[in-house]
């Protein structure tokens, strides 16, 4: 198997790797957000609702309906829509400025080529 081309840096491990990672786990915890928490969802653990939990409740519960969204419904969809605009909004945030400053900061750091970027030049 093929290392990654993180894994292959010539770059001595320091704050990039903080960076790096203080930004997965930013990214991991929007995902929680979003879709809940994997690892209690496997074992039947209660949690906090996520957003999909909170638009799939306020989905079913208009499915079969023919009164329509009850008010508890209504509620739970614009507390679904207000936290999904702030998650929207940070998520913009990291994708347009915070991700392409870390990317920039590996390149000048000697991080090797990974796919999905430009072919640096050869030298």
């Amino acid at each position: 198997m093929q290392a990654s081309g993180w894994s292959r840096s010539t770059a001595a491990p320091g704050e990039l790797d903080d960076d790096l990672h203080l930004l997965e786990q930013e990214l991991y915890d929007l995902d929680r957000r979003l879709s809940g928490h994997r690892s209690k969802q496997a074992v039947g653990e209660p949690e906090v609702d996520s957003i999909r939990r909170r638009v799939s409740r306020a989905a079913s519960g208009t499915s079969q309906s023919t009164y329509g969204p009850t008010p508890n419904l209504v509620r739970t969809l614009e507390i679904a829509e207000a936290q999904l605009a702030e998650l929207r909004g940070r998520l913009n945030e990291i994708l347009t400025t915070e991700l392409p400053a870390l990317e920039a900061r590996l390149v000048d750091a000697g991080a090797p080529w990974t796919p999905g970027h430009p072919v640096p030049p050869v030298q």
